[in-house]
C-alpha cells in the first residue's frame, strides 16, 4: 500500500514541476501603448488625383520580450487589402479617393536585424519568429525590436479629388506572441492601422493680399448726378486667390467702419477730405479650373456671401474679384482726398 502511495505522489510532483518552466514571449510598446497605429490628421491641402498628400512617421518602436525558455511571435496582415491603381503598395482607405501605403523597418526572418519592408503591396502576409530555449533562469530576458521607422504615405488616388472625414478604426497589421508567464506584457496587438482619431481634414488657402484699394483720381465733373459711377477710370478692381478642397465653403462678409446715413451699402468718406461721395462694391468669382463663374453682384455690407454659391463637390482654385465704385450721395461733391475703411472677414466652413 505504501508503494502505491509513493508512486502517486511522484506523479503529482512531476506535474507541478512542468508548470514552473513556461516558455513565453510578450509584446511591449516602449511605454506608448499605441504601437505605430496612425491616430492623427491628414491635411488634404488641395491635392489633385495622383499626388502624394502627406507623409506621417510615428515615433514609437515595438518590442517583443521572451524569457529563457523562448516562444514565438508573428506579424500578420488583418483582412483583405484593396489595392489602388497608383503608387507602390497603395491601398484604399475608408475615405473616398484617399489611399495609403505603409512601410516600416521590420525584423528579418532570422531575427538578425531589420530591413525596410512595404507592408501593403501584397507580398507581405505573415512572418513568424520561433525563439529557441537557452540555458539560464526565467529572469534572463531577450528583447526583439520587431518594427521601427514606420511611414504612412497618403495619396490622392482619384478618380475624383479627395474627401475629408474619418478613416474609421481599422486593423492592418497585427503582432501576436505566444504569451504565457506572469510578465506584464500583451500577447496580441494591432501595430499598423488606423485609430479612432484618424481624420482627413479639408482646408483652404486664401490670398487676400491684393484686396487693397487705391481708388483712382477722378474729376468732380464726372459726378454728374447721384448714384453709382461705372465708367472706366472711376472704379478699381482687385483680385485674391482662393484654393479650397472639395466640400469646403468659404463665406465672406465686408463690414464698414462708417456708412452714409440712409445708404447702408455706401462707405462714408472720412472727415477732412472729399465730401458728397462714398464707395460701394460689386463682386464675382472665376474658377481657375473652368468649373464655374458667378455673375457680378452688388455686395451688401455686413451680409455674408458664399464662394461660388457654396460647395461644388470639387477642388476650387478660384479668383475672388472685388470692385469698388465711387458713389455720389450728396447734393454737391467737394474735391479732396477720399479715404474710407472696411474689413473683409473670411470664414472657412
Amino acid at each position: 500500500m505504501r508503494r502505491k502511495l509513493f508512486l502517486l505522489l511522484t506523479g503529482v510532483l512531476v506535474a507541478l514541476w512542468s508548470q514552473t518552466g513556461l516558455a513565453w514571449c510578450g509584446i511591449s510598446n516602449n511605454g506608448t501603448g499605441y504601437g505605430q497605429v496612425f491616430n492623427s490628421n491628414v491635411i488634404l491641402n488641395q491635392h489633385l488625383p495622383g499626388e502624394v498628400i502627406e507623409n506621417y512617421n510615428p515615433m514609437s518602436d515595438v518590442f517583443v520580450i521572451c524569457n529563457n525558455d523562448g516562444g514565438w511571435f508573428e506579424l500578420s496582415i488583418t483582412g483583405a487589402l484593396v489595392p489602388a491603381s497608383i503608387g507602390n503598395g497603395v491601398i484604399k482607405t475608408d475615405i473616398d479617393f484617399i489611399g495609403v501605403s505603409i512601410t516600416a523597418k521590420v525584423l528579418n526572418a532570422n531575427a538578425s536585424g531589420l530591413a525596410s519592408t512595404v507592408l501593403t503591396d501584397g507580398s507581405f502576409t505573415t512572418r513568424r519568429w520561433d525563439i529557441p530555449r537557452i540555458s539560464g533562469s526565467e529572469s534572463d530576458l531577450r528583447a526583439y525590436r520587431v518594427a521601427e521607422l514606420a511611414s504612412y504615405q497618403f495619396w490622392a488616388i482619384g478618380p475624383e479629388d479627395p474627401k475629408s472625414g474619418r478613416f474609421g478604426t481599422r486593423d492592418i497589421v497585427t503582432l501576436t506572441a505566444s504569451g504565457g508567464g506572469d510578465y506584464p506584457v500583451n500577447d496580441k496587438q494591432v501595430i499598423f492601422g488606423f485609430g479612432n482619431r484618424a481624420t482627413a481634414i479639408a482646408s483652404c488657402y486664401i490670398d487676400t493680399s491684393a484686396l487693397y484699394f487705391a481708388m483712382p483720381e477722378t474729376k468732380t465733373t464726372a459726378f454728374k448726378e447721384p448714384g453709382l459711377l461705372k465708367a472706366s477710370g472711376e472704379q478699381q478692381t482687385t483680385r485674391g486667390g482662393i484654393n479650397c478642397d472639395r466640400d469646403v465653403n468659404v463665406q465672406f462678409t465686408l463690414s464698414a467702419t462708417d456708412t452714409v446715413p440712409g445708404l447702408s451699402n455706401v462707405l462714408a468718406p472720412e472727415p477732412g477730405g472729399a465730401e458728397g461721395v462714398g464707395a460701394t462694391f460689386r463682386y464675382h468669382f472665376n474658377d481657375a479650373d473652368g468649373g464655374g463663374k458667378s455673375e457680378p453682384r452688388d455686395l451688401t455690407l455686413a451680409e455674408s456671401f458664399n464662394l461660388l454659391d457654396g460647395p461644388t463637390g470639387k477642388v476650387r482654385r478660384t479668383y475672388f474679384y472685388l470692385t469698388a465704385y465711387y458713389y455720389r450721395f450728396g447734393e454737391e461733391v467737394k474735391a479732396g482726398h477720399f479715404r474710407s475703411t472696411a474689413t473683409l472677414n473670411v470664414h472657412v466652413q
